[in-house]
């Protein structure tokens, strides 16, 4: 069976240019899911793509990584997670990848893209800063409806920077803010994010 490399990104990079590359982790991304759901059950799938790029963001900038690792998209309606949407929409790809059948899935989507959960989430799979980076962007952007998500997520320099380069590929470096967006700290992530288990 075909299998769909999340790991690479939609848009090379420049010739002779290096990305900053995680390996994107499935399970994390299906109990980001459910964390989100538990939070709201009934929570839509823009609500949840947004809120994991906030949380993403935020995290990348504190400890150096994101939590999930997925690849980003800048698409019309904000950034999108790639493999989690795929989760989300139970793409057969996605589902091989975690090795699991859409009726295993620990939560259900109704409506088309409105999420219940059927469990807590699993917090052996994601860390305490997870949680943390998770619950602060719960916090600071939950209760934005889609206009306001979507035009925050559209402020973003990751956002802007792949709208104005015309790809759709967002990169990780345009995620880095403060000392964290500096040339040493960028090279860095670029050699280390692929081998970082996430």
């Amino acid at each position: 069976m075909m299998s769909r490399n999340w790991d690479t990104a939609l848009d090379a990079p420049d010739v002779g240019s290096m990305a900053i590359r995680f390996q994107t982790n499935p399970h994390k991304a299906v109990e980001v899911i459910v964390w989100f759901a538990t939070k709201r059950p009934g929570i839509d799938f823009h609500s949840i793509l947004k809120l994991l790029f906030f949380a993403d963001k935020d995290h990348l900038n504190e400890w150096g990584r994101p939590i999930v690792g997925d690849r980003y998209n800048a698409l019309q309606y904000g950034p999108v997670a790639q493999m989690t949407y795929d989760i989300l929409k139970r793409d057969p790809l996605a589902l091989e990848e975690l090795k699991t059948a859409s009726k295993d899935l620990p939560f259900e989507v109704q409506n088309n893209y409105c999420v219940y959960p059927h469990r807590a989430p699993d917090l052996d799979r994601l860390s305490e800063t997870d949680v943390d980076a998770l619950e602060a962007a719960w916090e600071r952007y939950g209760h934005l409806d889609f206009k306001g998500r979507t035009d925050e997520s559209h402020r973003h320099p990751a956002y802007r920077n792949a709208e104005i380069a015309g790809r759709q590929a967002m990169h990780y470096a345009d995620f880095l803010e403060g000392e964290m967006a500096n040339p040493e700290v960028i090279a860095d992530l670029e050699e280390t994010g692929p081998r970082l288990r996430l």
